[in-house]
């Protein structure tokens, strides 16, 4: 985002205002501002400058004094990142044009500081370079050499600046301008944010929604069953609806003493196994053995599944039983009448 501002100030003669620039001797240079553009934008300023430059050679007992003009322009821009300033300066004098480029490293906008005088920006790392033109604006690409550099003997603007920074344009109107568009972009770069958020949360929200949980279904054992110790547990499993399923994988937990789930086993079962009328009934009775994971002995557990192949799921939602010690006072059986 940016935003203009053109201050158009007419073409002042040095008797009137003594807004001279850059001169080295009064009464032979003199500079006046016309003009000054400035935009910015993303940290980066640019300023457009126009100016009018005459100078004035005094006549001889046999001559008339002679007054020649020369007009400039120049394209300067700042980078807050880098502090980098350049200036393009394009001098015109008789249809004759040449190029005036000077660069700096300045910790501030030097457009933006006095032009004359303390508090003025320091900068360093000058360099000047001209291109083009040719004998009639190489003595004005001197005068600017001279006003970049101050080394005009009666000059009073600090070394080194860009040569535009010199003229007495209204600073505190593009200050604002520039504080204008720094609020300006600071607000819709948090606006943006803020959009970005929202629609991140909104796609998370609509993919909440239209992803179902995809995940076998416990059909066996029944919740909070009850088994005795040793006997078969049976564990019948339904695949998820529309899901290719080859093989599902099985997880048993057992509650410990501390109130934790802890892994007893995790058992591999083919789609056929896990889905037979009577469910897998390899665990919990222990083979010929009564020991080891295989075997159901007293306390709380839990079974929980998944697909394992071709493509994995989540875990299901588990479902908790309970096996049991028999109580041999149940297992008697009846009194026989008369015993």
């Amino acid at each position: 985002m940016s935003r203009k501002i053109v201050l158009m100030i007419g073409i002042v003669l040095a008797v009137s205002t003594g807004d001279s620039v850059y001169a080295d001797d009064p009464n032979s240079h003199q500079c006046f501002f016309e003009s000054i553009q400035a935009t910015y934008k993303a940290g980066t300023a640019t300023y457009r400058v126009g100016a009018l430059c005459k100078q004035y050679s005094p006549g001889g007992i046999f001559q008339e004094s002679v007054s020649t003009s020369m007009r400039w322009s120049s394209q300067g821009s700042y980078d807050s990142r880098t502090g980098l300033v350049r200036e393009d300066v394009s001098v015109i004098s008789y249809n004759a044009t040449a190029t005036v480029t000077t660069t700096l490293s300045c910790p501030s906008d030097p457009w933006l500081g006095p032009n004359l005088g303390p508090g003025t920006v320091v900068c360093a790392n000058p360099t000047f370079r001209t291109s083009g033109g040719n004998d009639v604006t190489s003595p004005w690409s001197l005068y600017l050499q001279e006003g970049f550099y101050s080394t005009a003997p009666d000059l009073q603007k600090p070394s080194p600046l860009p040569n535009s920074t010199g003229f007495a344009y209204d600073r505190a109107k593009l200050i604002a301008q520039r504080d204008d568009v720094a609020q300006a972009e600071a607000q819709a770069e948090a606006h943006a944010r803020a959009r970005e958020e929202q629609a991140r949360n909104s796609r998370l929200s609509k993919g909440i929604q239209k992803m179902p949980r995809v995940a076998p279904i416990i059909q066996l054992p029944a919740a909070n069953a009850l088994f005795l110790e040793y006997s078969t547990v049976p564990i019948k499993l339904q695949p998820p609806q529309g899901f290719a399923t080859t093989s599902l994988l099985v997880k048993l937990e057992r509650l410990n003493p501390q109130g934790q789930w802890a892994i007893v086993t995790h058992l591999p079962l083919s789609i056929a196994e896990a889905t037979s009328p009577s469910g897998y009934t390899g665990w919990g009775a222990g083979g010929n053995g009564r020991s080891g994971q295989m075997v159901a002995t007293p306390g709380t557990y839990r079974v929980s599944a998944q697909v394992s192949y071709p493509k994995k799921t989540v875990w299901s939602l588990p479902v908790q039983f309970v096996v049991i010690t028999p109580n041999k006072a149940i297992q008697k059986g009846p009194k026989l009448f008369g015993q």
